[in-house]
């Protein structure tokens, strides 16, 4: 932001709807904020009011999906300086250059998987889009690697892409079109693939580290059920517990529920495994009570992690 570094901005969040991209920019949010930054938080009503923060500006409660529409009309007469976005809103660097507002690419997924997508002429133009191209490591990594998809992993995302615009083609538009990335990494640990980025992406490529969850009252030390899982996780050693939670928009059917469950039971692992919309099989909870604890429904993510038993996290 150069310059007006110096002085107080207003910044535009703009997450995608999905919780688990949320709650960076929330995290984000935050740090402005206490840096002296006006910060409005844009999204629908209904995430607005899930978070724990309460944030002024959301979008009326007729957009579920991103769209262009509302927010221009708040970029256009709110004097906002920067907005800050996810891949998915592809239009947008161009709608906020027409305003005369900063664009920022926040990568919420960090710098090894950036590097592994490539440059933005491979990502709007390439050829290299068929399935099992992707499952190998690109030409244009230099250093290296083992990172690229499974075959099925491929498949499987693909149905979900969609049909007018590819992911791909959206990173590959909104890098473009951004004045600068920001990406959720440190040098600390991804120093090469950060120091590719500037190069095949040909502008500034800044790591803002982690971005994590401050430890806060997600639940109330009367919490019986919190009170139950800490009591449970205090009996066993430093960093032997898996925590096993698949995020509010994964949903797996009975065949691939039962093969989960099955991968959990013979690891031999103790474990706590968070399911919202899926059932466990049926007996699997008796069949590990030794070592496992399954809780259904919302749990405190950041507690859970905070403490000195769990060991892994295993996600989607």
């Amino acid at each position: 932001m150069g310059s007006e570094s110096k002085r107080s901005l207003h910044i535009a969040m703009f997450p995608w709807l999905a919780h688990s991209h949320i709650t960076p920019f929330l995290e984000l949010s935050k740090f402005l904020s206490l840096h002296g930054h006006a910060v409005s938080f844009l999204s629908t009503p209904k995430n607005i009011a899930r978070l724990s923060t309460p944030a002024p500006n959301s979008l009326p409660p007729s957009t579920s999906s991103p769209s262009p529409c509302p927010l221009t009309r708040f970029l256009s007469g709110s004097r906002v300086d920067y907005v800050i976005h996810n891949f998915a809103s592809h239009w947008l660097p161009r709608a906020a250059a027409r305003l005369g507002v900063g664009s920022v690419f926040f990568s919420t997924i960090n710098a090894t998987s950036l590097a592994f997508l490539g440059p933005t002429s491979e990502l709007i133009n390439g050829q290299c889009h068929k399935p099992e191209d992707l499952t190998c490591v690109p030409e244009w990594i230099p250093y290296e690697s083992t990172a690229c998809f499974r075959l099925h992993e491929v498949l499987k995302h693909q149905r979900c892409m969609d049909e007018e615009v590819s992911d791909f083609c959206s990173f590959g538009h909104v890098v473009n079109g951004c004045d600068f990335v920001i990406v959720r990494s440190c040098r600390e640990f991804k120093s090469e693939p950060l120091s590719l980025l500037p190069e095949i992406y040909r502008k500034p490529v800044i790591p803002i580290g982690l971005v994590t969850l401050a430890i806060r009252e997600e639940v109330g030390d009367d919490d019986e059920k919190w009170k139950a899982l800490k009591s449970w996780l205090d009996t066993k050693c430093e960093k032997s517990v898996l925590y096993v939670a698949l995020g509010t928009e994964v949903i797996l059917s009975s065949e691939l529920m039962n093969e989960f469950a099955s991968g959990i039971e013979k690891s031999g692992l103790p474990f706590i495994w968070v399911v919202r919309k899926c059932p466990v099989p049926p007996r699997f909870e008796e069949r590990v009570s030794d070592r496992g604890f399954v809780w259904a429904g919302w749990a405190p993510q950041t507690w859970i992690l905070a403490h000195e038993a769990i060991g892994g996290f295993l996600t989607h």
